[in-house]
């Protein structure tokens, strides 16, 4: 019967020594592998920003029209463009920026006056 008690205490001890070294990891502000620490966001909403400013910047593209979102290096072009070239060019411009590891482009032909 003791050496049931030892081995349960034993395990015991191991599994709340394990469960902390487990949560002292996952709360370090400094972990470069935290994808979603206090700058995470921020970086993702500026490099949104990055790309509406070069659309807006750009002559040709209607970007009021253009919603951009930013997840992990990828921007994601939704709205409506009035034709393909616009739709082509308003992805050719997210993808110069500096950051953009990839752009979904998920942009609907509007023709104009409709």
């Amino acid at each position: 019967m003791k050496a049931i008690h030892a081995i349960r205490l034993a395990v015991g001890t191991l599994l709340v020594t394990g469960s902390i070294a487990a949560v002292a990891q996952t709360n370090d502000p400094t972990s470069s592998a935290n994808p979603s620490g206090p700058n995470a966001g921020r970086s993702h909403e500026s490099l949104g920003r990055m790309v509406r400013n070069a659309l807006s910047h750009e002559m040709g593209i209607y970007a009021s029209h253009i919603i951009v979102r930013s997840e992990a290096g990828t921007i994601i072009l939704l709205g409506t463009v009035p034709d393909h070239t616009a739709s082509e060019k308003a992805e050719a411009i997210a993808r110069r920026v500096a950051g953009v590891v990839a752009v979904k482009n998920a942009l609907s032909l509007r023709p104009e006056g409709v």
